[in-house]
């Protein structure tokens, strides 16, 4: 019983410890609106990029990015694209078996989708995020973006409703499906900062 108590103890407080992150996320999910700004995506990205090298290199993950230079800047928040970013990208290196996964950052033009607004056209830009992981089932796409929906041990399942938030909050849009090879795939589309009214 002793041995059996100390387990206890320790797994509630680990428990207790990970409350603050879990009130962050739930603050994250309702947020006010923020100030938008024409943003460079690709600065943002690699700030992500760098944040998560080194838990990619000790898992022994290949973690790569291809940009589009031409892009033109979105109409963004820097500090929320970031922490809609790296909420994809930890997930897609979760999602990796160890020393055996590659993770993908890719960004272009959107050439299938705009939305018609004031007789403009706005052109958004897409970021797709891909794995080499087990890829989503029915389940789990029905459900990714869940508050609380998820199969990682430990996890509190609101990294993705975030991000979806966040997306949002820029008129942007995230959608996921499966890569060819089999792994998941999370693209993000963001409206182009001209295209917006002043």
């Amino acid at each position: 019983p002793g041995a059996r108590g100390a387990v206890y103890a320790d797994m509630h407080v680990r428990q207790a410890d990970r409350m603050p992150e879990l009130v962050r996320s739930l603050l994250l999910l309702e947020a006010a609106p923020v100030e938008l700004e024409p943003t460079n995506i690709h600065r943002v990205l690699t700030e992500v990029i760098c944040l998560e090298e080194t838990v990619a290199a000790e898992r022994g993950i290949v973690l790569s990015h291809e940009f589009d230079p031409s892009l033109p800047e979105v109409l963004g928040n820097p500090a929320r694209l970031e922490q809609l970013l790296l909420n994809l990208l930890k997930n897609a290196i979760d999602a990796c078996p160890q020393h055996d996964g590659h993770v993908a950052v890719r960004t272009r033009i959107e050439n299938s989708f705009y939305v018609s607004r004031n007789d403009k056209r706005v052109r958004y830009i897409s970021i797709e995020v891909t794995d080499d992981g087990p890829g989503l089932d029915s389940e789990a796409l029905a459900n990714v973006f869940t508050p609380f929906y998820s199969r990682t041990p430990g996890g509190h399942g609101l990294g993705l409703s975030i991000a979806q938030s966040i997306a949002a909050a820029h008129n942007g849009h995230i959608r996921a499906d499966n890569t060819e090879r089999g792994g998941a795939r999370f693209r993000v589309l963001l409206p182009v900062a001209e295209a917006q009214p002043a």
